[in-house]
């Protein structure tokens, strides 16, 4: 029961985000050409590309797929401290 509301309220939220992006499109149009697409000549680019994907990735989900290796959660997943938010936020919000 718990899976299917998960999933479900994951295909509201995708459903929204592609909704949001035809009214954007439609109203604004887009700055992506085809030539966007293409695979650039310099192959580190495409490695570094790689990195930044796999760290993407990661995050609060592996919790419940290493469910089985967390033995002790009150010492492995300790609570965040308060400047955990504050750091992100500064360079998210900061003026440029």
């Amino acid at each position: 029961m718990v899976n299917n509301i998960g999933g479900v309220g994951t295909f509201i939220a995708a459903g929204l985000l592609m909704g949001l992006g035809l009214i954007v499109w439609s109203r604004f149009g887009t700055n992506v050409t085809w030539g966007d697409f293409k695979i650039p000549e310099n192959p580190r680019f495409v490695l570094n590309s790689f990195g930044v994907i796999c760290f993407g990735l990661v995050g609060l989900e592996l919790a419940s797929i290493m469910g089985d290796e967390i033995k002790d959660p009150q010492k492995t997943l300790r609570e965040p401290s308060p400047g955990v938010a504050y750091f992100p936020a500064r360079f998210i919000l900061a003026p440029r």
